[in-house]
């Protein structure tokens, strides 16, 4: 796969699987939707190259329940 052009070095190094997300806007950490409480952090995945770039070189966040598995997507960019 090709790297970016233009991106800094690390975009597209920044997936992560668990613990705290690098938001790169504010904090929107989100709550159930089924109003279990605040959600788990489950994973963070990043722009990949030119070709699969996520909205200016952000990221998807991904969020889960565990009580009922509801799951929410944030979409952030610089």
């Amino acid at each position: 796969m090709q790297p970016f052009k233009w991106a800094p070095k690390e975009i597209g190094t920044r997936h992560r699987l668990g613990g705290t997300p690098d938001f790169i806007q504010d904090n929107e950490w989100p709550t159930c939707p089924m109003g279990h409480g605040r959600m788990s952090f489950y994973g963070q995945l990043d722009s990949i190259n030119d070709d699969i770039c996520i909205a200016d070189c952000g990221m998807v966040y991904v969020f889960l329940c565990f009580d009922c598995f509801s799951s929410v997507a944030i979409v952030q960019s610089s």
